[in-house]
């Protein structure tokens, strides 16, 4: 059996700590796609390990663990950065790490860009936003 501790999204790291079993087993470790290239760090025991694969992929360290107490760290660095979004590539989503960052903005100016069940309310009223540059 495996336990994980981690802080996410507020750290980095999360560990994987062998709570029962004699045994070596294999262990999948997701190479997350929004980490970069070469990033994705990870120890065994407090021993380095080298990571070959790339973002998207999936690693499987060495067997080298299995004994209850055996500890694998591993590090997801996280930073921000902006993603466009799948139907509308003229928006931008601000993520860190795999967490959409979003705050509620009021309603004010609203008017327009969202539907009700008023007649002709399908067509946008509102501002058009989409003329503002994004770098």
């Amino acid at each position: 059996m495996l336990k994980q501790e981690t802080k996410f999204p507020y750290d980095e790291f999360t560990s994987l700590t062998v709570t029962a079993g004699q045994s070596a087993f294999s262990l999948m470790v997701r190479y997350p796609s929004w980490a970069r290239q070469e990033e994705l760090q990870l120890w065994i025991n407090g021993k380095p390990v080298t990571v070959q694969k790339v973002p998207g992929s999936s690693i499987s360290p060495s067997n080298e663990y299995g004994k209850k107490g055996d500890i694998v760290k591993i590090r997801l660095p996280m930073e921000v950065r902006t993603e466009a979004m799948p139907n509308q590539p003229e928006y931008l989503a601000f993520m860190y790490g795999p967490v959409l960052l979003a705050a509620g903005a009021g309603q004010e100016g609203m008017k327009g860009l969202v539907a009700d069940d008023s007649r002709w309310a399908h067509i946008a009223g509102g501002k058009d936003y989409r003329s503002i540059r994004h770098r």
